[in-house]
């Protein structure tokens, strides 16, 4: 499978996923986790979807390389999907938390470094 052809699938899995869990949030765990809690699971949802669509997009611009989406697509996961295992009280295990507390800004940064990253490219591209 052609490269781009994979990461329009993986674009649209994150989309799909963001969709089940913001399902799975208002279905299932509205009943079981604080309501503080339930918001952070949705607003992991929320970027998960919008980082989903922002891949999308990029990869019709075609002004970025392969390497974009590697890291956009690591800070969907370390971000969105740290915060989803917080705020459902997954892991419960306080050393396993340390852990994946700390992934949760590294998964923003790695999303604010693509937006950046995008805006230096059209930039450069507009230039030339």
């Amino acid at each position: 499978m052609p490269a781009h052809r994979m990461l329009k699938s993986i674009a649209a899995l994150h989309g799909a996923c963001a969709i089940i869990l913001g399902a799975f949030s208002a279905h299932y765990l509205a009943e079981i986790i604080p309501p503080n809690s339930l918001a952070n699971f949705k607003l992991a949802a929320q970027y998960q979807i919008i980082h989903a669509l922002f891949m999308l997009v990029v990869l019709q611009l075609k002004v970025v390389q392969k390497s974009f989406f590697y890291v956009l697509n690591l800070g969907i996961l370390f971000f969105s999907g740290s915060i989803y295992v917080l705020s459902a009280k997954i892991i419960t295990n306080p050393s396993v938390l340390k852990i994946i507390g700390p992934i949760t800004p590294i998964g923003g940064t790695l999303l604010i470094f693509c937006w950046i990253w995008l805006s230096v490219q059209l930039l450069k591209n507009q230039t030339n």
